[in-house]
């Protein structure tokens, strides 16, 4: 089982690590119970001590701080500080020259609530529309969908999923979402423009750092694993993956609902 390590918890006092991990687990169960059942209790903890390692970046000093900003790692994604398509919350609080100053974890929890008031309905993790299209188009139908040769056409591909978020960020920013996407998917060995576009794709639907996203371990395996090394087999086992994961999602949700 993934535990917090007590010296990840040293400069914070406050913390009993059992009774944390307590706090962290139910209050997701709660808030996120759909990503609480496929992650299971070990990825959850797994989470949990990620998120930890983060507390004293993000001045992070109270419990009900801490749990706000597990929301915003669930809601934005692992990466969320440094991902381009979220420029708003870098340029107004978290860039050095920002010139903010009040509480950063709070600014954090703002964000995220008005961000996802503009790019999703209430109560959902991912919109309603993006997971259908997914889950109706074809291995063969997203592989001609992703022979695209620049810019502009693979924001058009994000339009066609989720155009609420493509609309948070600016052009510029997407271009540098896209351009650093090209380059992490080298280290990956995906080098097609197919492959290379998809894994862009994975970015813009989980989070820039998604690849390291307990969340998404599913992915980060296959990444990863020197079995999936052939840049086709990577793709199509991705692809997959991206299938099986939402449908997991929704068969969650639905019992939820029953």
């Amino acid at each position: 089982m993934f535990l917090i390590r007590n010296k990840q918890l040293q400069a914070f006092d406050w913390i009993q690590p059992k009774r944390f991990q307590n706090k962290m687990l139910k209050h997701l169960a709660t808030y996120y119970p759909e990503q609480s059942a496929i992650l299971g209790k070990a990825g959850l903890l797994k989470l949990i001590a990620v998120a930890t390692e983060q507390f004293q970046s993000f001045r992070i000093k109270t419990y009900y701080e801490g749990c706000i900003f597990l929301e915003a790692i669930v809601g934005l994604g692992l990466g969320f500080a440094s991902d381009p398509a979220y420029a708003q919350l870098q340029e107004k609080v978290l860039h050095p020259k920002s010139g903010f100053n009040g509480k950063l974890v709070d600014a954090i929890h703002h964000f995220r609530k008005e961000y996802q008031a503009k790019t999703l309905k209430k109560d959902e993790l991912f919109p309603d529309d993006l997971i259908r299209k997914i889950r109706t188009t074809t291995d063969e139908d997203f592989e001609d969908m992703l022979k695209l040769s620049n810019d502009a056409e693979v924001v058009q591909l994000f339009l066609g999923f989720w155009p609420e978020k493509v609309a948070q960020a600016p052009q510029a920013s997407w271009a540098a979402f896209i351009e650093a996407g090209r380059e992490k998917a080298k280290e990956f060995g995906m080098i097609s423009t197919e492959s290379t576009n998809f894994f862009i794709f994975l970015q813009f639907v989980f989070g820039h750092r998604f690849f390291e996203d307990p969340q998404y371990d599913w992915f980060s395996e296959l990444l990863t694993d020197p079995e999936y090394a052939d840049d086709y087999y990577k793709y199509c086992s991705l692809y997959f993956t991206l299938q099986k994961y939402f449908e997991a999602l929704v068969e969650t949700d639905n019992s939820e609902k029953d």
